[in-house]
């Protein structure tokens, strides 16, 4: 191979990896958005840059006050309106509360249907799994207290919603209560 074909190539492929890396960062923000457009269960919601997160994180509550925090697509965590933890989506999958304890649902592509498959989580992977989202939640709390945020967005534009997250962040026990259902009742 000359040379110039050599160059070429390279720079075909760097090109496919930059477009990639383009639509790839195109659709993080496309998502984001359309967290902000859709959730429409979440009737007071803020997306905000906060200086211990890469991404933009979103907050939002619904009618009864259960707050939803989503830090960029993975993880989010889903609370009720007495502040247990409810669900989650880590690594890709859905975690739910069943009885003050913690089930992770994975999908599996079984011939020509999606099978969703339990794992009841051990006590080590509970324990994991709680030890991240105290650190999420503490990070969260600490920089909307010490105002190292920007508000993005918000929905309703007049409501002071980062108020309301620190009162439901402060409403979270530590160690979190784990709901007794993944429904928001």
């Amino acid at each position: 191979m000359a040379w110039h074909d050599y160059n070429v190539v390279l720079t075909s492929v760097y090109h496919a990896e930059v477009k990639t890396r383009i639509n790839t960062m195109a659709k993080e923000q496309s998502d984001r958005e359309d967290i902000m457009r859709e959730a429409k269960a979440l009737t007071r919601r803020v997306s905000l840059n906060v200086s211990c997160f890469p991404e933009a994180v979103i907050v939002g509550f619904r009618r009864n006050s259960a707050m939803s925090i989503f830090i960029d697509q993975d993880p989010v965590y889903q609370f009720n309106s007495a502040g247990e933890l409810r669900r989650s989506y880590l690594d890709g999958k859905l975690i739910k509360a069943e009885q003050g304890k913690l089930a992770s649902l994975t999908r599996k592509h079984l011939d020509d249907q999606v099978v969703l498959m339990r794992h009841d989580l051990d006590e080590a992977e509970h324990a994991d799994f709680i030890s991240q989202l105290h650190c999420h939640l503490d990070q969260l709390h600490q920089s909307l207290s010490d105002g190292s945020f920007q508000v993005n967005e918000c929905v309703p534009v007049e409501d002071d919603v980062v108020t309301e997250i620190i009162a439901a962040l402060n409403l979270i026990g530590i160690p979190v209560v784990i709901a007794d259902q993944p429904n928001c009742k």
